[in-house]
């Protein structure tokens, strides 16, 4: 098993740049020195990502590189929040970034001028009703979001409101 991987990884290693290099050293030489139990959940944490399906493991890997960008302190301070969550908020706070990314993906799907109309109803609410409404589709998947939205396009200014109003 362990022939296998270097065998593997040998491969890897020389197409690496010195950079590359260096930072993977760098990188080992912080997983030898963590704790055994701080280890353990590191190994499966790898093994759950390589595990994910392929698009999963993109959007995975896009979240890390934007979290990346951001500068050290809000880094740290976001990694502080999430941390001191109870397990259960992690959770929901996960399944909103999901969706988020899978609404995106979603509306993505469709040119900007299909969107306009969207985008001008939107815009049209007040402030209150968009707060209603977004609080409303908060745990709705893209497709029941963009459904809603459809339906609240058909619709005239006045029973929009109303509409909103009995959320």
């Amino acid at each position: 098993e362990t022939k296998k991987k270097l065998v593997a990884n040998t491969d890897k290693w020389i197409a690496m740049s010195p950079v590359e290099k260096k930072e993977s050293e760098q990188k080992l030489n912080r997983f030898k020195n963590l704790p055994p139990e701080e280890r353990e959940k590191l190994k499966k944490r790898m093994e759950r990502i390589k595990n994910l399906p392929p698009e999963q493991r993109q959007r995975l890997k896009q979240a890390h590189e934007r979290f990346k960008d951001l500068p050290p302190e809000r880094r740290e301070n976001l990694r502080n929040r999430f941390q001191q969550m109870p397990p259960e908020q992690r959770k929901k706070a996960f399944k909103r970034f999901q969706n988020q990314q899978q609404r995106k993906e979603f509306v993505n799907q469709f040119d900007i001028e299909k969107r306009k109309p969207i985008i001008e109803m939107m815009q049209s609410l007040q402030p209150e009703q968009r707060k209603k409404l977004r609080e409303h589709m908060k745990d709705f998947s893209p497709k029941q979001r963009h459904e809603l939205t459809l339906k609240l396009l058909d619709m005239n200014p006045d029973k929009r409101a109303k509409f909103i109003e009995r959320l």
